[in-house]
């Protein structure tokens, strides 16, 4: 579309011829039929800028193959945990307060599911199935850490805490 305000002008003045018709015609509805034209000129406004928005088949931008943006195939949670993790390699707090309530409730699961165990109401035997260094890091009534800035988590240490819950 080459002159979208002509194409336009152009059909506002076809439908004026009706509403000349009928403004001479029908004198007592004239509210009525000044509020249809208005539509009718609603309608060609939307059309044009329908049609200049679209843009022409020769004109249209070819996107080249592999610029259109990949979206992201994972799972939120798994995100979230992602963010969470790297987080937590970086300050003692983040490692106890992100971290740490996660591998709770995964061990809380595993710890149900596959020996009958529950983490709160038997730490005893809980501690024993998990090992003292997973069990330091998950017991229940931890203080939080003073020290935001104290070194975070190594990934070989959660590498050695998730081997550990999933023996459970």
């Amino acid at each position: 579309m080459k002159r979208p305000f002509f194409t336009a002008g152009v059909l506002a003045g076809v439908g004026a011829v009706p509403l000349v018709v009928l403004v001479l015609v029908l004198p007592g509805d004239r509210p009525k039929v000044l509020d249809v034209y208005v539509l009718f000129l609603g309608a060609v406004l939307m059309l044009v800028l329908a049609r200049m928005t679209s843009g022409e088949p020769g004109m249209r931008k070819v996107i080249p193959a592999g610029a259109e943006r990949k979206s992201d195939d994972r799972l939120p949670e798994l995100a979230r945990i992602e963010r969470e993790v790297v987080l937590a390699t970086g300050s003692g707090f983040d490692r106890q307060m992100r971290v740490g309530p996660l591998l709770r409730d995964i061990a809380r699961h595993r710890l149900w599911t596959r020996r009958g165990v529950e983490l709160d109401e038997e730490p005893e035997r809980a501690r024993e199935l998990l090992g003292e260094e997973v069990w330091s890091l998950l017991r229940a009534g931890r203080p939080e850490p003073n020290a935001r800035y104290a070194p975070g988590a190594d990934l070989a240490e959660l590498r050695r805490i998730v081997e550990r819950i999933e023996k459970v």
